[in-house]
């Protein structure tokens, strides 16, 4: 049952579970604390979920740091104002102790994150001022006076994120400019961020270099396990791609192509790739007439045949005798440029002969990521300019698709 203090979270959270419910959820922390309003209306912090959706492979609880999720039952629309409030006692220099016993000094700098599941983000886009009037937040006033917001550098502050809840999130520690001798900043600020018109969310960062021409990513087959999660993919061209884990439970929206880069397993593959297949049966006793030799080399496995074979421009087949000679050369690796099965077929009551051609076939990639995982979660694949890349199309024993992502219900070793 829900009293009347708690009416408006279940009310969100069951909105939240009905098919097709608008729930809306985000994450927000300020170092040290943050308030966050949507047009002008403040946005309690939700109590009913523990675990942090910041797309991480393992789960973060937010008792553990100060961070804080979200839960409204109206998605953003163009227009909307996001206001985030951030406040801090912290003293203007903090001293920090290393692991080998040297105290250094560093500005108590202030700064606020958050990020939504439609890709918003604060960065530099937001703006930003020490002082603001009372209707700071709303969709009226104006604040086109306000500065624009600066990203402060991971490494700046050794005591914020000690855990890396937001390592995998491009959202940016915000605050206003420092002023001249100031270096530590404001104990407290505001930020502010108008939703644009843009049908994506995500910062131009984001979705520079984007295109529906990119190579497309097939994924064929995702096995998971709790140490190792390999992917079995093909692409249509060349393109690098980026493979990683995320918890289902702690999945905030799809990552984009350039967070999966930063902490997910690359590679860049080929579409198509050679590869060796023997025309017919191995150890035959005939061959085919009027193969014309590239060359004849002597090899004492099948295998040096092929590899002499590679080194040779022109050579797309071999002969190899896997018993006897050829009795012209003394020879028993016959390299050619072709093998075409129409010829006639000579015989032999001394040799036998394996016949094998490289032929151009779809290659099939995999990628081993290597995360400790729990029991659950779910799988992402894009290349370097599409987020759409990587929609599997088929399905697996060990993984179902479901929109760009692979939901696994059960991790396997």
């Amino acid at each position: 049952m829900c009293d009347v203090r708690l009416f408006w979270y279940c009310l969100t959270v069951f909105l939240c579970h009905l098919p097709g419910g608008a729930c809306f959820k985000g994450v927000i922390e300020g170092d040290e604390t943050a308030q966050l309003y949507i047009n002008g209306v403040y946005i309690r912090q939700t109590v009913l979920v523990t675990i942090l959706p910041l797309n991480s492979e393992r789960r973060h609880n937010m008792q553990t740091g100060g961070t804080w999720p979200i839960m409204v039952s109206n998605r953003l629309v163009a227009g909307d104002v996001i206001g985030l409030r951030i406040t801090s006692n912290k003293p203007e220099t903090v001293p920090i102790t290393s692991p080998t016993g040297v105290t250094q000094d560093y500005p108590g700098l202030t700064a606020g994150i958050a990020a939504f599941e439609d890709g918003t983000m604060t960065n530099e886009l937001w703006r930003c001022s020490i002082h603001a009037p009372l209707e700071w937040h709303s969709q009226a006033y104006d604040d086109s006076a306000w500065q624009k917001a600066v990203p402060q550098p991971v490494d700046c502050c050794p005591w914020r994120d000690a855990g890396l809840r937001w390592s995998r999130l491009n959202a940016k520690w915000i605050a206003p400019p420092l002023s001249q001798g100031n270096l530590s900043g404001p104990r407290s600020f505001y930020c502010r961020y108008t939703v644009p018109e843009n049908r994506s969310r995500l910062p131009d960062s984001e979705i520079s270099g984007m295109s529906p021409y990119s190579p497309k990513v097939t994924v064929r087959q995702v096995v998971m396990g709790t140490s190792v999660t390999q992917v079995t993919f093909n692409v249509s061209n060349t393109a690098i791609v980026s493979c990683g884990v995320v918890d289902a439970l702690s999945e905030l929206r799809a990552p984009t192509p350039k967070e999966r880069q930063t902490w997910g397993e690359s590679a860049r593959v080929e579409p198509t790739e050679k590869r060796w297949v023997t025309v017919g049966s191995p150890s035959q006793t005939f061959t085919y007439a009027n193969l014309l030799a590239v060359a004849w080399f002597s090899k004492p496995v099948i295998e040096e045949c092929r590899k002499q074979c590679d080194l040779i421009s022109g050579c797309n087949g071999i002969v190899y005798h896997d018993r006897g000679i050829d009795l012209v050369t003394g020879m028993n690796c016959k390299l050619v440029a072709s093998l075409n099965a129409s010829e006639a077929k000579v015989q032999s009551s001394s040799s036998l002969y394996t016949h094998e051609e490289l032929v151009v076939v779809m290659a099939e990639h995999q990628v081993a990521i290597t995360e400790h995982l729990l029991c659950s979660g779910s799988f992402g694949v894009s290349n370097r300019n599409s987020c759409d890349n990587g929609r599997p199309n088929q399905g697996t024993t060990k993984g179902e698709p479901f929109g760009d992502r692979w939901h696994v219900n059960c991790c396997q070793d």
